[in-house]
């Protein structure tokens, strides 16, 4: 899958430090792997970035995990801005070509990568999931339990 939007996602994500396999970007911390999806609608022209976290303490995976097998997931247009979601539809001619690029651009540095880095830790994840920012995020039962004792445990 090769359109403007990979080319996007790879400038963006490798250069503050994920490797790329196919349609999955994904950094391997200590605690989780971070990972980056890039979905294409079986319907239309329409793509998702997913986002979506392996928690390492919960089991061991190849590398990359699949997005849809990761403990939390989530889509990117639920933490960015309204444009997103039409910005990804590529058979949309409200942008033009380099103010959809701009619009993508600019989510996933504002919005997807700053989540990200909060997601490298359990602790850090039990901050987003406290705040409710993983509330329209999946957000697997054990990883519930783990959040719930670490915050006892302070």
């Amino acid at each position: 899958m090769k359109n403007g939007l990979t080319l996007i996602l790879d400038r963006v994500l490798v250069r503050h430090g994920f490797k790329r396999k196919a349609t999955i970007w994904f950094a391997d911390k200590p605690e989780t792997i971070v990972v980056v999806n890039l979905q294409k609608s079986q319907w239309g022209e329409q793509y998702y970035v997913n986002l979506a976290v392996w928690v390492k303490a919960l089991g061991e995976t190849k590398s990359p995990p699949k997005e849809h097998l990761c403990h939390v997931r989530t889509r990117l247009t639920s933490l960015a801005d309204d444009r997103l979601e039409k910005a990804l539809d590529l058979s949309s001619e409200r942008f033009s070509e380099s103010e959809r690029d701009q619009i993508v651009e600019r989510q996933l540095l504002e919005a997807a990568l700053p989540f990200l880095a909060e997601c490298e830790t359990v602790e850090g994840l039990a901050r987003q999931y406290d705040s409710g920012r993983l509330a329209k995020a999946m957000v697997h039962r054990g990883l519930k339990q783990r959040m719930g004792k670490a915050r006892h445990l302070d």
